[in-house]
């Protein structure tokens, strides 16, 4: 048999490692591109980081300033820095990477690989939800109506079209 066709054989065709690393660089990207915007997403004000980086814009946005940093500085000392993250994050690829050119095809590996990386990116959204329903937790009746009050303004204002982004 030729070697082509032992690899069709093997279930190793090109046309499915071509598909495998397509999806492989594409999850890459999208976790690069994660970390990168979360790194630049931050206040630039005085009014501490924002949450942005932990997927609750509108959330964050309604928080006090001073506790948006508490909580910002509490997923820090949990969860470590985004840019450690993004380091592990790419150690893993290497790893899965080397799996995928193995000639042994190994599904539960490559699976492990990518949930470790998945949790990874979920970790600090994770934690900041966990803090921020905290701090719901301990809010009066009044704090939480002031608080929804925000929550309303953040929502709307961030649901308006902004004149420097394409519909």
């Amino acid at each position: 048999m030729s070697e082509q066709t032992d690899k069709v054989a093997g279930g190793h065709s090109g046309r499915g490692m071509k598909i495998l690393l397509a999806i492989s660089l594409a999850f890459n990207m999208l976790v690069v591109g994660i970390f990168v915007g979360a790194y630049f997403s931050r206040d630039k004000a005085d009014n501490g980081p924002t949450m942005r980086e932990l997927s609750y814009g509108p959330y964050a946005r309604a928080l006090d300033p001073e506790v948006r940093k508490q909580i910002y500085a509490q997923v820090l000392r949990e969860a470590g820095s985004s840019r450690e993250n993004l380091r592990q994050v790419r150690a893993s690829f290497g790893k899965l990477i080397k799996e995928l050119r193995s000639e042994e095809y190994d599904r539960v590996k490559i699976r492990h690989l990518i949930e470790a990386q998945q949790a990874a990116v979920q970790r600090r959204p994770q934690i900041g939800l966990r803090l921020m329903l905290e701090q719901l937790d301990a809010m009066t009746p009044e704090q939480r109506a002031k608080f929804a009050d925000r929550l309303e303004k953040a929502v709307k204002k961030g649901l308006r079209p902004r004149p420097d982004r394409k519909p």
